[in-house]
């Protein structure tokens, strides 16, 4: 087995070439779309609705992979930012279902 010292140095360097490799992905990324926006503006005049069209797509996933865009709210909320009724009711049924009994003197046989 490895020292934490040795681990820490081998975590911190594979985490340093995923992260070099996702750089290199997102620059491969954006150069491609930069030469779609080229296509798109050079032949824009044969369909000027289409094309802005298809700008207005590419700038929002080009916003997206450079993290320009508010987060995305994931959890299970409602507007308010409560937690819905019939979500809390599945969770207690789950648990309900998955409870032991033990109090003293009750125990399973």
């Amino acid at each position: 087995m490895r020292p934490p010292a040795e681990r820490g140095a081998l975590c911190a360097e594979r985490w340093r070439r995923s992260k070099q490799e996702a750089d290199q992905a997102r620059e491969a990324q954006l150069a491609r779309l930069q030469a779609v926006r080229m296509l798109l503006w050079n032949q824009a005049s044969a369909d000027p609705i289409r094309a802005a069209e298809a700008l207005i797509k590419l700038e929002a996933r080009e916003a997206r992979l450079l993290g320009l865009d508010m987060p995305t709210k994931v959890a299970v909320t409602d507007p308010d930012g409560g937690i819905p009724l019939e979500t809390i009711r599945r969770v207690i049924e789950r648990v309900d279902r998955q409870m032991v009994d033990v109090t003293p003197g009750k125990l399973a046989t």
